[in-house]
């Protein structure tokens, strides 16, 4: 199936708490505004929000909105891949899927969607995250001094910034069949985009020069799911599944092929040796292998053709 958009923009919003209508309007006006020669198609990822909130959505925006109404409680990793994956079932394939938590809005900014396309596009990035003014995460980048200007910054292995906007190329949904790692519950899932992004080939970088707006929790932080593992104790082996992180920290091929996670917290430190000197995995079939079994779910698991059937 042709795809006459280049890039899908997934807004993500949850009910559970109560809907936020002033926010989510300003949101998508802003990215409705935005000035791109790129062409875009936006999606709203609607998890438990109540009809009416939905139906002022769409009599604002129309057709210019794609609402999918998600009415069970998943977390985000999983209802921005129930949208991703809904729209390229309509539209067919993206060059690229941008995360937008609901709280990040484009007033002011109406050039950073073309920015961050265009950088996305001509460096052939794996993930590329936006830059925002709270929640930031930089700290946690291996090196990366907010606010980062004049070049992009490509994240060193095991760097992270906070999710909050991230483009992600159609070569991770192509290998994984899914785009974020969907079994942490709340925390950690940033710490592994570098290794998602290695594993396709690419790297993970910072955009330069742009910082967007952000109210920090507009919708609560993972509200359907505990914060911390009542029985491990840590907000690391916080996985869903009945997963455990262990499992991955003791692997020895997951060791060997160069697998991190969290490692602002020291808790799995990559291999240095399963990379060349530019920081590329020496055996990327190995890594994409060990990605795929620890950071994404099964079908079993999570059966994303079943849910999204129907739309």
């Amino acid at each position: 199936m042709k795809n006459d958009y280049d890039f899908l923009v997934v807004y993500n919003t949850c009910g559970i708490r109560s809907d936020q209508i002033i926010q989510y309007l300003r949101s998508l006006q802003s990215i409705r505004a935005s000035k791109t020669d790129f062409k875009f198609k936006v999606a709203m990822s609607s998890c438990l929000n109540q009809a009416a909130c939905r139906r002022q959505i769409n009599e604002v925006f129309g057709d210019d909105v794609a609402i999918v109404d998600i009415d069970h409680p998943y977390t985000v990793n999983i209802t921005y891949n129930i949208t991703c994956r809904a729209m390229v079932n309509t539209y067919g394939p993206f060059k690229g899927y941008l995360y937008l938590d609901s709280g990040v809005d484009f007033v002011g900014n109406e050039q950073a969607l073309d920015k961050l396309f265009q950088s996305f596009m001509d460096n052939d990035y794996g993930i590329l995250s936006a830059q925002v003014d709270k929640d930031h995460g930089m700290f946690n980048s291996k090196g990366g001094d907010f606010p980062i200007t004049g070049e992009d910054y490509v994240m060193p292995l095991g760097g992270s910034v906070n999710g909050h906007v991230d483009l992600f190329s159609h070569a991770i949904y192509e290998r994984y069949g899914k785009v974020w790692p969907d079994v942490f519950k709340a925390h950690c899932t940033e710490s592994t985009f570098s290794f998602v992004a290695a594993s396709v080939g690419k790297k993970q970088a910072v955009l330069k020069d742009v910082i967007l707006t952000h109210r920090v929790a507009v919708d609560g932080a993972s509200l359907s799911v505990p914060h911390s593992s009542a029985s491990h104790g840590n907000t690391w082996n916080n996985l869903l599944f009945d997963r455990d992180a262990n499992d991955f920290l003791k692997d020895p091929k997951a060791i060997e092929h160069g697998l991190g996670y969290e490692e602002c917290q020291r808790v799995m430190l990559h291999n240095p040796e399963a990379y060349d000197a530019d920081q590329s995995p020496t055996s990327i079939e190995e890594l994409s292998n060990c990605v795929e079994k620890y950071f994404y779910s099964t079908e079993a698991e999570v059966d994303y053709g079943k849910i999204c059937q129907n739309y």
